[in-house]
């Protein structure tokens, strides 16, 4: 959401990590781009989308875009394969997600 100070400010703090591995752009400028991707979603929560036009959202999309430093790629393993943190990641992402204009 390029209108909120949170999501500019976590979006510029991944772009420092990920680097030019990927374009960042705010939903209002995505949603004319991507059609099947309802603006409801844009707005609930940040989208990944592949060259192969795969997307993802939320924690899951977080935890791809980190594993594009491959310093942070092991975030993506947990993510994947230990149990429980998909759980918890997408529980904490919903309720930050949802109190963004608190934090």
């Amino acid at each position: 959401d390029g209108n909120c100070d949170f999501c500019c400010k976590w979006i510029d703090h991944l772009r420092d990590i990920t680097g030019n591995s990927i374009d960042y752009t705010t939903y209002q400028e995505a949603t004319r781009n991507y059609p099947k991707i309802s603006i409801s979603q844009f707005q609930s929560s940040v989208q990944l989308i592949e060259s192969n036009q795969k997307v993802f959202n939320g924690a899951e999309a977080v935890f791809k875009a980190l594993a594009f430093n491959p310093k942070l790629r092991w975030l993506l393993k947990l993510y994947k394969y230990l149990p429980g943190f998909a759980f918890f990641s997408k529980f904490g992402y919903k309720i930050i997600a949802r109190n963004r204009k608190i934090f």
